[in-house]
């Protein structure tokens, strides 16, 4: 429950999510209907005024970077494995070390919105 004139703000993950599991050749995400559109709706249809949304874009300089993040969410592409993914990592390492790092955008988005 928000007071007249209070302030909500969320940061949400976008069904779409994280371009790199196709650049890992992963399994994509299922619920590619959670976008921005819908989330600002909703608050809309509760009676808040959305003031302000944001996406985001991630970029990889180096796998090992790549990797980590991978570990740390481990929901980004199921069952990763540095093995099962060795050979994809491989060629993503090369093309960062050619400076072309890996662009990701990240599709987590931000709302701000107010009680009226």
């Amino acid at each position: 429950m928000l007071a007249p004139g209070g302030t909500f703000v969320t940061q949400q993950v976008d069904g779409r999510d994280l371009t790199v599991n196709a650049a890992l050749g992963g399994p994509p995400h299922e619920d590619s209907a959670w976008r921005p559109e819908p989330a600002a709706a909703a608050l809309a249809a509760a009676g808040l005024e959305v003031s302000w949304r944001c996406e985001f874009t991630t970029v990889f300089h180096d796998a090992g970077a790549l990797v980590l993040f991978l570990r740390v969410l481990p929901w980004q592409v199921p069952g990763f494995d540095t093995d099962a993914y060795g050979d994809r990592l491989r060629a993503l390492h090369e093309e960062m070390e050619r400076g072309r790092p890996l662009r990701a955008t990240a599709r987590r988005f931000a709302l701000v919105a107010h009680r009226r």
